[in-house]
């Protein structure tokens, strides 16, 4: 019984951590397009998703050993924390991109972010007792991965879209 409670509540925690990566990479091509306009288009929907990305945020946030069965404060917080300590960095990236900063990290951070979710993904999913609940649980962080780095490859493009060009120094970003 302890370990279906676990496992339930790890894919609970889990759905948080997917919110974060999630969000934060739809904010990521949003971005990207921003930038690769020159700040000329999308400003908007990038406010608007950095509004719901907050929201995925204050969620992880929030999370305490009383929303789970079987997870104690210590594991929530292991889980957690890396995440958590990446996102200190979001207005220092947010106010470069709002200023159009040609060093703003903006794809560094939000991928190194989302592959910090993912990474706690993975650390929750090795405390699963169940081989076959594990099992699954890998299955869909490996379309998790997926998902993030064809993400990267959208927010890429988003930037070439909106800037219409591509240069060498957008291979190297």
């Amino acid at each position: 019984i302890r370990d279906t409670q676990k496992a339930n509540d790890i894919v609970h925690l889990t759905e948080k951590l997917d919110a974060i990566a999630h969000n934060f990479a739809v904010e990521r091509g949003l971005t990207a397009g921003f930038l690769g306009s020159n700040g000329q288009k999308g400003k908007d929907k990038v406010l608007k998703q950095r509004s719901v990305a907050d929201q995925a945020e204050q969620t992880l946030r929030n999370v305490s050993a009383s929303d789970f069965h079987a997870l104690s404060t210590s594991e929530i917080n292991m889980l957690i924390q890396p995440t958590l300590d990446f996102l200190k960095n979001k207005s220092l990236v947010r106010n470069k991109v709002d200023s159009l900063s040609a060093d703003n990290g903006a794809f560094a951070f939000y991928s190194g972010l989302n592959a910090s979710a993912l990474r706690a993904i993975q650390r929750s999913i090795n405390q699963v007792a169940s081989p076959k609940v594990s099992q699954a649980l890998s299955s869909r962080l490996s379309l998790l991965w997926m998902k993030e780095r064809i993400g990267q490859y959208r927010g890429a493009l988003n930037g070439v879209f909106a800037a219409g060009e591509v240069g060498e120094r957008r291979f190297v970003k």
